[in-house]
């Protein structure tokens, strides 16, 4: 991982929910690290990030990934703008890792939304059942 990595991180608004639930497992060896790697930066540091459409750094080693545009694009995107609406942020805007994982929390985890949110996703299994609201 480059050294100033905090810098430039983008970030999908869905991921603010599902990294929260990151437990080491993932489509390869090379997207878990990658993943492992980001959280431990985003986690210690708590950098300011932008919240972007289409891919980001944690797609970056994904699979799904083709360039910039995931493969299930269409489906992620309207994940995405579902996060957005409910955390009252737009994507572009720029705001601390802590903060946004903390708005995640408290509106959507919180609030028994995620099911109205992540429906669509093929991981959602893994969250609904470690927040015990599906």
């Amino acid at each position: 991982m480059q050294k100033n990595i905090e810098a430039n991180l983008r970030v999908r608004p869905q991921h603010a929910l599902c990294m929260q639930f990151f437990r080491g497992e993932g489509y390869n060896a090379g997207f878990i690290k990658n993943t492992q790697e980001l959280l431990e930066v985003l986690n210690r540091k708590d950098p300011v990030v932008t919240l972007a459409a289409g891919c980001d750094s944690f797609c970056s080693a994904c699979p799904n990934a083709e360039q910039t545009v995931c493969t299930d694009e269409e489906k992620v995107s309207a994940i995405d703008r579902r996060t957005l609406e409910l955390l009252s942020l737009s994507f572009v805007d720029r705001v601390h890792w802590s903060e946004l994982i903390s708005r995640a929390r408290e509106r959507i985890i919180s609030a028994s939304l995620m099911p109205a949110v992540c429906a669509d996703c093929c991981w959602s299994e893994i969250c609904f059942e470690n927040t015990g609201k599906e």
